[in-house]
């Protein structure tokens, strides 16, 4: 357990210092603030989760598997930040993004539901169901959404390509672990796969959130975002 806590003290300081990168930049930038507030919520909930972690807070022991519900929780609630963010960025209406937000909840959900279910059927049931709404996803984030990608400024069609691309390359890897944690094949040992994990998490995340502050400038060319006015984006 020591070996693991060393990975999420190292995941929990990363979040905290992301973080607090985040609330600068939502601070001083008042133009792009409501960009910068999804990015101080996506790593603040990793954060918290991380703490959790720490105290050994959220976890259960199902058929001898022990099941992390705060790496879950801060899924369920921080991924959903990623897609909106992505979202704005491209451009889409309410509707797509509450669409992206629906799969991206249920390829999350299903990996909870087949941790929690005895017996590898439906175990891998519910982790086909998740594969089957991450290709959704992966479809919807690429082809499905190109139209509307490339209605946007040059800079941002490139940081939107940059920002999506660097998720669906991470996300991919998430349930590579999954298959291989004692969830599933039993390959992984818990501490191998709290590294992975951990790692998973600080890329996907604060790397996803440092790319997006360090070219904050395309955001100018876009027109300023009223989170009062359901954010001021697309038809409802």
């Amino acid at each position: 357990m020591v070996a693991v806590n060393v990975h999420y003290t190292v995941g929990l300081a990363v979040m905290l210092l992301g973080t607090a990168v985040f609330v600068r930049a939502f601070v001083t930038d008042a133009r792009n603030r409501t960009y910068h507030a999804i990015l101080v919520g996506i790593a603040g909930i990793a954060a918290g989760a991380y703490v959790f972690m720490l105290l050994g807070i959220g976890f259960l022991t199902v058929e001898g598997n022990v099941v992390n519900l705060a790496k879950y929780g801060q899924w369920l609630l921080a991924t959903p930040l990623l897609i909106l963010y992505l979202g704005l960025l491209a451009g889409l209406d309410r509707g797509r993004i509450g669409l992206l937000i629906v799969l991206d909840v249920v390829v999350m959900g299903s990996g909870l539901v087949g941790e929690l279910l005895a017996g590898p059927a439906l175990t891998y049931g519910s982790f086909a169901v998740g594969s089957v709404a991450y290709i959704a996803l992966i479809y919807m984030l690429t082809a499905g959404i190109r139209e509307a990608v490339t209605d946007r400024p040059g800079a941002i069609v490139a940081l939107f390509g940059k920002l999506r691309n660097l998720t669906l390359i991470i996300w991919t890897i998430y349930p590579v672990i999954w298959i291989l944690s004692p969830a599933g094949l039993g390959v992984l040992e818990p501490t191998m796969q709290a590294l992975l994990y951990t790692y998973a998490d600080l890329i996907a995340k604060i790397l996803f959130g440092a790319i997006a502050l360090n070219s904050q400038t395309s955001l100018e060319q876009l027109p300023e975002l009223d989170a009062l006015s359901g954010f001021g984006v697309g038809p409802n």
